[in-house]
């Protein structure tokens, strides 16, 4: 389990540093048009980020027949109890617990945001007629104490107003959270929001979130200046300066006209920005997606190999534990348990065979399919006993226990 989430960490972060990254170069060299396309790649990324590819999975695992076990070559592996280091088999658990309470912490404060606005709007807002979208239209309201104009609702979208909002603003406002409502960015602030949810230890998450939030920004005002002369355009951008510090009720579930002084200033120099860019950037931009889209999607973590009392093994090696000196008639209990919980295992248990060194002569004592034993037998003569396990499944072992106790 822990090695599977730290693969999904590892994936899932390495993908947030490559959207944010092409976030912030398309802000400053990309033309209009290509950033409504790439926030719409982003927007299908950012699903990868909670269910990241593996592509591992295609990757054939390698058949074994009966002539290749005979005929194998071991490699030795030294199982010693250095190996076990107890700090961290501990620690793990803690820091999950910790990752767990900072979601739950997180996904109530964003929850309780949305129902404490929700509970506002339904309150005190009035209904102020309908909005046509295509074959929809959208219910409009207007509500005091709203500071920025925002489409609110998941599954039956609203267009919240502030009651004092300009009859001659009415239009494109009404006409900005409509965009909103076409390009589905509720939907995808949500995704973003559960991004931040899972990722909340990492800054980057947050950093993209709102570069996608100024993207979707953009989007929509490109589209409402489309056929605006000189000066509508001029008349919109100061309406936003006007309001650029209100915005604050902004949720995931939500989207807001207003924004802060500097997403402003970026929306303004978009929206009369007229010199085209080259579309080389665009080309490079998407080789560096993909190509890390593609390496995240190689990785895995095996933490249990060395920082914990595990161990992993291929095909035709060997694991031995240091020299036990042993008296005549001892008996000796030795331990074995298996972890089969990666994908590779068969979950029915694996092919290995127990036994020991002494004097230079090999002595078998067990060889079969097995999840975990316990075996117990008396020494038949004094001397150091090395004993080994011999892997001979079609692919790697994970060994989780190998103890050997003398009585």
């Amino acid at each position: 389990m822990i090695n599977n989430l730290f693969t999904y960490f590892i994936r899932s972060n390495v993908l947030i540093v490559c959207l944010y990254l092409c976030c912030k170069i398309f802000l400053a060299v990309g033309k209009k048009r290509q950033k409504l396309s790439f926030y719409k790649v982003c927007s299908a990324l950012s699903l990868l980020i909670i269910f990241p590819l593996d592509l591992t999975t295609l990757i054939p695992h390698q058949a074994v027949t009966a002539d290749v076990v005979q005929n194998i070559s071991v490699q030795k592996y030294i199982f010693t109890e250095t190996q076990h280091i107890p700090a961290v088999k501990k620690i793990m658990p803690f820091l999950v617990a910790v990752w767990c309470i900072g979601v739950a912490f997180n996904s109530f404060v964003c929850i309780y945001r949305y129902l404490a606005l929700k509970r506002f709007v339904d309150r005190w807002a009035t209904k102020n007629g309908v909005y046509k979208c295509g074959n929809k239209s959208l219910k409009v309201k207007k509500c005091p104490g709203i500071s920025s104009p925002m489409l609110m609702g998941v599954f039956a979208p609203v267009i919240i107003l502030p009651d004092n909002i300009a009859a001659d603003n009415y239009d494109v406002v009404c006409m900005h959270e409509k965009f909103h409502y076409l390009n589905h960015d509720i939907f995808i602030r949500i995704v973003m929001q559960v991004v931040c949810i899972i990722n909340w230890f990492d800054p980057l998450a947050y950093k993209l979130s709102r570069s996608m939030n100024l993207l979707s920004e953009i989007a929509c005002d490109e589209k409402v200046v489309k056929e605006m002369n000189d000066t509508e355009k001029y008349n919109y951008c100061g309406m936003l300066i006007n309001k650029c510090e209100n915005g604050k009720q902004d949720t995931a579930f939500s989207a807001c006209l207003y924004s802060q002084k500097e997403k402003v200033k970026t929306r303004i120099n978009e929206i009369t920005a007229k010199k085209k860019k080259s579309y080389a950037n665009i080309i490079i931009l998407v080789a560096i997606t993909l190509s890390t889209l593609i390496l995240c999607s190689f990785v895995d973590i095996n933490i249990d190999d060395e920082l914990s009392s595990t161990h992993t093994f291929n095909n035709g090696e060997m694991v031995t534990k240091e020299p036990v000196f042993v008296n005549e008639g001892q008996k000796i209990t030795i331990k074995i348990e298996l972890d089969l919980s990666s994908d590779y295992s068969d979950k029915d248990g694996e092919y290995i065979e127990l036994g020991y060194y002494q004097d230079g002569t090999e002595h078998r004592i067990f060889c079969d399919k097995t999840a975990g034993n316990e075996i117990n037998f008396t020494a038949n003569k004094d001397g150091d006993h090395t004993f080994y396990l011999k892997n001979y499944s079609a692919y790697k072992i994970t060994l989780s226990e190998f103890d050997v106790n003398v009585q």
